[in-house]
């Protein structure tokens, strides 16, 4: 487990991925802003589509020492 801004997140690293993912409710609870986006279609690892419709602007977290 991490912590953003002291809220406790699950996080899945692939590091093969292009994106970051983050639940709105997440980015919320840890003080940041949660805007619409262009909708995006999302393939994970199992090929089920999952759609991604908001975007969390400069959220920050650290693993290993190296900030993402």
């Amino acid at each position: 487990r991490y912590q953003v801004n002291g809220v406790p997140v699950i996080a899945l690293v692939d590091s093969g991925s292009t994106h970051c993912f983050v639940d709105p409710k997440d980015c919320e609870a840890a003080g940041y802003d949660s805007t619409p986006y262009k909708p995006m279609e999302i393939t994970v690892a199992n090929g089920a589509k999952m759609y991604c419709e908001h975007k969390c602007d400069g959220m920050l977290w650290v693993m290993q020492g190296k900030e993402f």
